[in-house]
C-alpha cells in the first residue's frame, strides 16, 4: 500500500507504501528514494526472511539495493513524524492499528492498482481505508504447547478455561498485535457469538480471560511482496497464508477454512484502554 509523506521538498522526495497485515499483522508501507538504494523499515522479526528471500530477489529484478532496519511499528511511525517532509526509509512494513495512525496524520498516500497491479489479486479484507495499506500475508493464531509437558494438547479455544491448565498458560499482552485477537476469542466464547461479533465486545473478552486458570522503486517493492509466487516463498518462514488469491495453500490446512478480519479501527480506537485493563486485572 503507498501513502506519500507531506512536506518540503528535500534531498528526496518520499513516498510511503503501506501493506497491513489481517489478524496479526503484517503491513508494509513504502517511501520512495530518488536514488537506486531502497530503505525499508519493518519488525526486527521480519529481517530474516526479507534479507534471505525479499531483497535478493527485489535487488536482482530491479537493480538496486535494499537496507533493511528492523524495529517496532511504532518506532517506524515515530521516524516517519520526525522526518515528515524530508523521508529517508523507502518502504515501511508495520501493523495494521499503527497504519491506521498514519494515516489520520497525513503520512500516507494510497495505493493504486495502476501503480501496483498485483494489488487487484489479494483476497477480499486485504486492502484497507480505500487502499491506504494492504495485507500481503494472513498470519494465523494458534496454541503452542510443550509436547513434552503435555501429552494431550487442548482440542480448543474454550479448552484454556478448563482447571487442569490453571497456572500453565502464558498469554501476550494486547501492546503486542499478537495478544490482541485473544480479548476477541474470549469474548466470543462467553457471550456464545461468532469471532466477528466478538470484536466488539472486549469488556466480556476481560471477563472470560478473568476466569483464566523511491516511488517507482517503492511501489514495486510493494507489488512484489503482493505477488502469488513471493507470497508462496514467505508462507513456510512467517507461518501465514498469502493475501493473493493465487498463492498456493499450505499442505494440511482444512479446506473449510475461514479467514477473520479484524476490526482494526476498533482496535486503534480502544487498545490503549485495554492494555491498561490488562495491566490491571491480569498482572501476576
Amino acid at each position: 500500500m503507498a501513502q506519500q509523506i507531506k512536506g518540503g521538498p528535500g534531498r528526496r522526495d518520499v513516498l510511503k507504501l503501506g501493506l497491513g497485515a489481517a489478524g496479526v499483522l503484517m503491513a508494509p508501507a513504502v517511501l520512495r528514494a530518488q536514488t537506486a538504494e531502497l530503505v525499508v523499515g519493518g519488525a526486527a522479526s521480519h529481517k530474516p526472511w526479507v534479507e534471505s528471500i525479499v531483497a535478493p530477489a527485489f535487488e536482482k529484478k530491479y537493480k538496486c539495493k535494499v537496507l533493511f532496519e528492523g524495529t517496532k511499528s511504532l518506532v517506524n511511525l515515530e521516524k516517519m513524524q520526525k522526518n515528515k517532509g524530508a523521508q529517508y526509509m523507502s518502504v515501511v512494513q508495520m501493523d495494521d492499528p499503527v497504519m491506521i495512525l498514519a494515516v489520520k496524520e497525513g503520512l500516507l498516500e494510497p495505493l493504486t492498482v495502476a501503480k501496483v497491479p498485483n494489488l487487484a489479486d489479494l483476497v477480499a479484507g486485504a486492502v484497507h481505508m480505500d487502499g491506504m495499506w494492504a495485507n500481503y500475508l494472513q498470519p494465523w493464531l494458534g496454541i503452542a504447547y510443550n509436547k513434552t509437558e503435555m501429552k494431550t494438547p487442548p482440542a480448543s479455544w474454550a479448552d484454556l478455561f478448563e482447571a487442569k491448565y490453571k497456572g500453565r498458560i502464558v498469554i501476550p499482552s494486547p501492546q503486542n498485535t499478537e495478544g490482541l485477537p485473544l480479548i476477541f476469542i474470549a469474548a466470543a466464547l462467553a457471550a456464545g457469538v461468532p469471532l466477528e461479533a466478538g470484536q466488539k465486545d472486549a469488556e466480556a473478552g476481560f471477563r472470560k480471560l478473568a476466569t483464566l486458570p523511491q516511488a517507482d522503486l517503492a511501489y514495486a517493492y510493494v507489488n512484489e511482496l503482493l505477488s502469488a509466487p513471493l507470497q508462496a516463498q514467505l508462507a513456510g518462514p512467517t507461518s501465514s497464508l498469502g493475501a493473493n488469491k493465487a498463492t498456493p495453500k499450505p499442505a494440511g490446512l482444512p479446506a473449510d477454512l475461514k479467514v477473520i478480519q479484524i476490526d482494526w479501527a476498533n482496535v486503534a480506537a480502544e487498545r490503549s484502554k485495554w492494555v491498561s485493563r490488562w495491566d490491571r486485572d491480569m498482572a501476576l
